[in-house]
């Protein structure tokens, strides 16, 4: 019925392990992104399945709208907080990193270099 604390936990770690690696590598932004969202799928795809085989309906585990009675509200509530997670995950990447290419002070780091480096 819907996420289960284990399948959330999951899926924020995957989105917040994704996150750190942005966070240490920002030039890897656009190869992350599919990766970031193909988490919030599988977690999609499990619980659609998941809600599939509790109606007592034989199928293949695939990502099926459960089109029944409360089964559609929890997958559009999946689906809603997967693409919210994946946005915040973007957001917070792009907005970390403008902030620190923004306040990163450059004439302090090139005078450090020189004093480390007795550079005159």
């Amino acid at each position: 019925m819907g996420l289960s604390p284990r399948d959330l936990l999951l899926l924020a770690y995957r989105n917040a392990t994704d996150l750190c690696m942005l966070i240490l590598y920002p030039a890897t932004l656009p190869i992350w992104i599919p990766f970031i969202s193909f988490s919030c799928r599988i977690a999609l795809a499990k619980t659609s399945s998941t809600m599939l085989n509790k109606s007592g309906e034989s199928g293949h585990p695939c990502l099926v709208p459960v089109l029944r009675g409360m089964g559609f509200s929890f997958c559009l509530w999946n689906m809603m907080l997967a693409v919210g997670l994946s946005y915040m995950a973007f957001v917070e990447v792009l907005s970390f990193y403008t902030y620190f290419i923004e306040g990163f002070y450059h004439k302090w780091m090139l005078d450090l270099v020189e004093c480390f480096l007795c550079i005159y």
